[in-house]
């Protein structure tokens, strides 16, 4: 993964805190937040963000483990 997919990531992720004003996609009802036309985005809005999130995750993960395998001494 690059750094420029990695920073793209963290870029769309702080923008949707932002245009909802919570940390995270479950802080968001999107019945409270719109109307009927534009529930359908918001929903949309929410599943794109949860995968940025979980793209996120997995990077972060991936990070750890490389870093624990190489703090063990383990060559590979």
């Amino acid at each position: 993964m690059t750094t420029v997919r990695i920073s793209s990531l963290v870029e769309e992720e702080r923008t949707y805190r932002e245009k909802y004003g919570v940390d995270t996609p479950s802080g968001v009802d999107a019945v409270e937040q719109g109307d009927y036309h534009s529930m359908e985005e918001i929903w949309r809005d929410l599943g794109d963000w949860k995968t940025v999130r979980r793209e996120l995750r997995i990077i972060d993960h991936a990070r750890r483990d490389r870093d624990a395998v190489d703090g063990a001494g383990i060559v590979g």
